[in-house]
């Protein structure tokens, strides 16, 4: 799967929020009979849960002895 292209949206002209954007994405199976697909997404900026990082490692919690 890959990201071909992005469009932001809710920004006017250098002012503004960002609302939300659009990603083009493909997928290609594997092989010779492998079909290519897209199709856009739309992703709302700033709704929904926060997920954390993959790439950050978990801080252990400490705890008073």
């Amino acid at each position: 799967m890959s990201v071909d292209g992005r469009r932001w949206h809710g920004l006017g002209t250098g002012y503004g929020r960002l609302r939300y954007v659009d990603l083009d994405v493909s997928s290609r199976g594997r092989g010779a009979a492998g079909r290519p697909r897209q199709a856009t997404v739309r992703l709302p900026l700033g709704a929904g849960p926060r997920c954390p990082s993959p790439h950050r490692a978990a801080t252990p919690s400490l705890r008073a002895v």
